[in-house]
């Protein structure tokens, strides 16, 4: 399965909504990618943003590369 492997215009998302801001409810995803997903462009109120630090985290533990796990082509 081939999964995208950007390392440009990464963003961070939330996995849930509800799950508040931790570290472990963190995305990261490539515009693109989370263009394609079922939560873009919900309505409703949105969660609270990450915090810079988790933000910082998030990328790094994803090593700055987008996390789709699509088997599809994103883009």
């Amino acid at each position: 399965m081939a999964r995208c492997k950007r390392t440009d215009e990464l963003e961070v998302h939330h996995k849930r909504r509800s799950q508040g801001n931790r570290l472990s409810n963190a995305v990261v995803m490539c515009r693109p990618c989370y263009e394609k997903t079922p939560f873009y462009g919900l309505s409703g109120p949105a969660p609270e943003p990450f915090t810079a630090a988790t933000t910082q985290q998030a990328l790094l533990d994803a090593g700055n590369r987008c996390q789709c796990k699509s088997s599809r082509s994103c883009h």
